[in-house]
Order: C-alpha cells, then sequence, then structure tokens
C-alpha cells in the first residue's frame, strides 16, 4: 500500500486465483490508483503474480511485474482515462473470471485471500490505516501430488537429476527404497512394518544392546531440486520428521541360527515382552546368525 502514498484518488484491488496451466494454483493482484492534480490525471499501477509450484513453494513471476505510472491527461477525458486502465487491467489479468476469485480449491488444497474493507483506502488521508502485509492463506495437505523440479519447464535450459528428484520424493512422503535377496526393489513408507510377527528365542540372543535414542533429522537440502521458494515446505517437513523421530529406544542385537529364523527388513520381531521393527540387518552365513537393529515398537 505504500508505494500509493500521496496519491489522491480511490484505490481499486483486483485479485484472485486461477489454475496456471490446468494443475498449477495461481495468485494475481493488480492495485490501481489515480492522483488529480490542477485539473490533470494520472494514474498508477502495481501488480505481481505468484505460482504456488509443489503445492506451497510460492514463485514470483517477475517477467509480468508492472509497477508503471501514466502521463499527466487532462482530467476532461474521462474516456481516454477508462481505456487506458481497463487496457492494462485486461492485459495483466487475461481472464474475467480470476477477478476476485478469493478461494481456489484442487487437489484437496484450498488456497484464499480476502483483503477486508477497511484496507481499501479511499484517498490519501486514510492510508496509514491500511495493513502493511495481508496472507495468502493454505490449508490442506502439504505434500504435493506432483513434483515440479527445477527447470521443468525450460527448453534446453536447467535441468535436474532424476536422482535427485526421486531422493526428494523419499523424503516428502517418508519413504525408502530397499532391494530384497531375490533382487527384486521394493518401495516402503517409513512409518509402516510388516504384519509378520517373529518371536526369537532368549537363548537365541548372542548379543544385546538396547538405547534411548533419537533418530537422526533428515538433510533438508535434499529438496533443492525442487521449484520455488523451499523455506516453508522444509520448515513443515523438518518439523514432522521431529515428531516421528523424537526419543525412541534403538536395538542392536546379534541373533543366531540363519534358518531357524526368515527375519526381513521392517518384519517385527518380538524378544522377551518387547516388539521391535527392524531397520537394519545383515547375514552373518559364516557365524549363522543376524546381526540385527530396530526400532522399539
Amino acid at each position: 500500500m505504500r508505494t500509493f502514498k500521496g496519491w489522491n484518488g480511490n484505490l481499486i484491488v483486483k485479485s484472485g486465483f486461477r489454475m496456471h496451466n490446468n494443475y498449477i494454483p495461481e495468485f494475481k493482484m493488480l492495485i490501481y490508483k489515480e492522483h488529480i492534480d490542477h485539473g490533470d490525471t494520472q494514474f498508477k499501477v502495481y501488480a505481481r503474480t505468484y505460482r504456488f509450484y509443489n503445492n506451497i513453494c510460492m514463485m514470483q513471476i517477475t517477467d509480468a511485474d508492472v509497477d508503471d505510472k501514466s502521463g499527466r491527461i487532462d482530467s476532461s477525458h474521462t474516456e481516454e482515462l477508462e481505456s487506458l486502465k481497463e487496457e492494462i487491467m485486461a492485459d495483466y489479468l487475461d481472464s474475467d473470471a480470476l477477478e476476485n476469485t478469493h478461494t481456489l480449491i484442487t487437489n484437496g488444497n484450498n488456497y484464499s485471500f480476502n483483503i477486508p474493507e477497511s484496507d481499501i483506502i479511499h484517498g490519501y488521508e486514510s492510508w496509514e490505516s491500511a495493513s502493511e502485509y495481508i496472507d495468502v492463506l493454505f490449508t490442506g495437505n502439504v505434500i504435493p501430488y506432483n513434483i515440479h523440479p527445477k527447470g521443468f519447464y525450460n527448453s534446453g535450459g536447467e535441468s535436474t537429476e532424476q536422482l535427485k528428484v526421486l531422493k526428494a520424493i523419499l523424503m516428502l512422503h517418508n519413504l525408502t527404497i530397499i532391494s530384497v535377496p531375490e533382487g527384486t526393489i521394493k518401495l516402503f513408507n517409513k512409518a509402516d512394518f510388516n504384519n509378520n510377527l517373529i518371536a526369537i528365542e532368549k537363548t537365541d540372543i548372542i548379543d544385546f544392546k538396547r538405547k534411548r535414542v533419537n533418530r537422526d533429522i533428515p538433510e533438508t537440502s535434499t529438496l533443492d531440486c525442487l521449484l520455488g521458494d523451499l523455506t516453508l515446505l522444509k520448515s513443515i517437513i523438518l518439523d514432522s520428521y521431529s515428531n516421528f523421530l523424537s526419543q525412541i529406544w534403538k536395538l542392536t542385537a546379534t541373533i543366531d541360527n540363519l534358518e531357524k529364523y526368515n527375519i526381513s527388513l521392517f518384519d517385527r520381531i518380538q524378544i522377551e515382552d518387547k516388539q521391535y521393527k527392524v531397520t537394519e540387518i545383515q547375514r552373518d552365513t559364516g557365524n549363522d546368525e543376524y546381526k540385527v537393529k530396530a526400532w522399539e515398537i
């Protein structure tokens, strides 16, 4: 609002959402104000466009920015003034459907924006009463349905390694990829575990250590391959992992007899009265034993 200080006309605000390319939420705002002085009228236009890649990663589309003012026009030329104003607004907004669309619902997410009437300032005298910041609100699932890596729209320009994008997807959804002895690659949710429960007899426990720990917090730089401002997404992901990884009991054990127990990653094992989810496993055929790391369930 401050960019219009000293301009004495009424403030006109046109804003709203639409879907860019059918699946990317886009928000546009245009602010217009006139200044009348000694029988001449001059107008000023300020407009910005933002797209929300990966559901919540904002990116300002700077080549669509408008920050301009007209020359002085005789105030009696009302038709010319109105024509210039409408031309600028039409070029920027592209679609009448965009105007005053303060809510957009897509993929279970709700984007909303509204300027209180008290902030639509009328005349120079009341400009100080306007809010300095007005939030665009987002509710819904922060985890994106569609991943937009950097360079996604560039033809022959910046590109992103597919493996980096895959790692970002794994982090966003708390997933991991493992290979089983038969050579099959499987995708697992780290929060899940197999229904398979294997009871380990106490006489088969060669070594047993149980310790209270915090799991390592993942490095969010993995997400840097994605498009848009990642600050908020990283913060939410870290909060989620902090809860998931908060204090646990970690088991390190050596279990005898490979033939007796068929233990796989993410199986549940029971030792005495406690159950654990297997997170790492090695088979030592020479010593006929498993080396297992697990988290207490």
